[in-house]
Parts: C-alpha cells; sequence; structure tokens
C-alpha cells in the first residue's frame, strides 16, 4: 500500500472530531484508507 499523507492528518483530526467526511474521485482509496484508520484506532464502524 502507498503512504498516505493524509493518514496523520486524519489522527488529528479524530482526537477533536467523533465524525470526518472523507471525499474525493472514485477509485482513490478512500475506503481502503477508512478501513485502515478505523483498525490502527481501534474504532468499531459497522458502516465500512
Amino acid at each position: 500500500m502507498y503512504q498516505r499523507y493524509t493518514e496523520s492528518l486524519l489522527t488529528e483530526l479524530l482526537q477533536e472530531f467523533r465524525i470526518l467526511y472523507l471525499t474525493g474521485p472514485r477509485q482513490a482509496g478512500k475506503t481502503t484508507l477508512a478501513r485502515k484508520m478505523v483498525d490502527k484506532q481501534g474504532m468499531v464502524c459497522g458502516c465500512i
């Protein structure tokens, strides 16, 4: 997997906000990034 520069930003934002809205073009890796963040943060999410 490619290193994502937004991952550190999302980690910081998750410290302050409960919900983040992740947008972008099709097949850009939004779901992959969200799943990785959920696993890394130990969160529970039933929407992905």
